[in-house]
């Protein structure tokens, strides 16, 4: 019985990597797109960011994948209310610890607007953010979700105008405007559609 588990639990996780090796195999010719081999490198970083997506893609929704263990904690309540009441409540592992923390530190000047909370709710989100962020080690980052290597390489094939002069989106922070389910935590391609564009397969 045991001896039959463990070859179970092997054919799943050499399914899970052969998925990603072929995903990892499809690549895409980018040599008309990036202007200067340090953006071609910067790209090739990316590849790990991009099969973590496609994993999660290919499972159907963050929560099928393992991911979205967040939406559980008792304190995604404070956070999707207060951050949530003016935006999408991001997944926490967009970010790093050190930039929801640094987001957090500087409130009243939250990308113009002024976003303070009493101090309780500041350091529970704090807290949650931290405890859910992304991972993996990163000196340093942007604190803008739509700034980080892993967004641009996942968006750098639609075309600008299709999002910053639509009125139905206006700015790649919307990510509810195109993404159908990412107020389920889902980000799969599939269920991309783009106001006045309709589904997006690239």
């Amino acid at each position: 019985m045991n001896k039959t588990l463990l070859i179970l639990i092997a054919f799943i996780f050499g399914l899970t990597a052969s998925i990603a090796l072929l995903a990892g195999s499809e690549g895409h010719d980018d040599d008309d797109y990036y202007e200067t081999r340090d953006d071609r490198d910067e790209h090739d970083d990316d590849e790990h960011d991009e099969h973590g997506s496609w994993l999660r893609g290919f499972f159907g929704s963050a929560e099928a994948a393992g991911f979205g263990a967040w939406r559980h904690d008792p304190a995604s309540a404070t956070y999707g209310s207060e951050c949530g009441g003016c935006h999408i409540a991001y997944p926490p592992d967009m970010l790093p610890a050190a930039a929801w923390h640094q987001l957090m530190l500087n409130l009243d000047d939250h990308f113009g607007d002024n976003a303070e909370l009493d101090d309780a709710a500041t350091a529970e989100i704090d807290a949650f953010l931290t405890r859910y962020s992304d991972q993996r080690p990163v000196a340093s980052g942007p604190v803008r979700i739509t700034q980080t290597r892993w967004f641009r390489a996942q968006h750098h094939e639609i075309p600008v105008r299709m999002v910053t002069n639509n009125p139905g989106v206006q700015d790649f922070s919307r990510c509810d405007a195109c993404h159908t389910r990412a107020g389920q935590g889902s980000f799969n391609e599939h269920d991309v559609r783009i106001p006045g564009y309709g589904r997006w397969d690239d």
